[in-house]
């Protein structure tokens, strides 16, 4: 087994019994983003392992949006993927690439486009919009 990190999240649930009010601190571990929304998981063989550095950028990140976050080991297997770019998180979408620069390059990448599993309508609609709208 080797350590691996994540981000755990603290939280405070509020409980009510008739009358009585309390506060239960509780946390969950970062689980990652999907459709923009930040997910979370209380399980932490579900959390998301990163390097130590990745996990210190995200808690840095995630602390001044607001949220108490801190850094937690994890313990992984040989086969874990353990990301260290936030891009491999989902926190920041990949840099373009740059667009081609001739014909021959747009061919390869429109043939690239059709290895990947696009229709020939959807890749002939995007070439469309790119072409009249700039």
């Amino acid at each position: 087994m080797d350590t691996c990190y994540s981000v755990k999240l603290h939280t405070t649930k509020k409980m009510r019994d008739g009358a009585r009010k309390w506060s239960v601190p509780s946390f969950s571990f970062y689980a990652g983003r999907k459709h923009g929304q930040l997910h979370t998981t209380t399980n932490h063989y579900s959390a998301t392992p990163m390097t130590q550095g990745l996990a210190e950028q995200l808690t840095a990140r995630l602390n001044l949006a607001g949220m108490e976050a801190t850094v937690c080991d994890l313990f992984a297997d040989p086969e874990t993927v353990i990301h260290d770019t936030l891009v491999g998180i989902g926190e920041e979408n990949p840099p373009f690439a740059a667009p081609p620069g001739s014909l021959q390059e747009l061919s390869q990448a429109i043939e690239k486009c059709f290895r990947q599993g696009l229709s020939p309508l959807e890749v002939l609609n995007h070439c469309n919009k790119t072409v009249l709208l700039g």
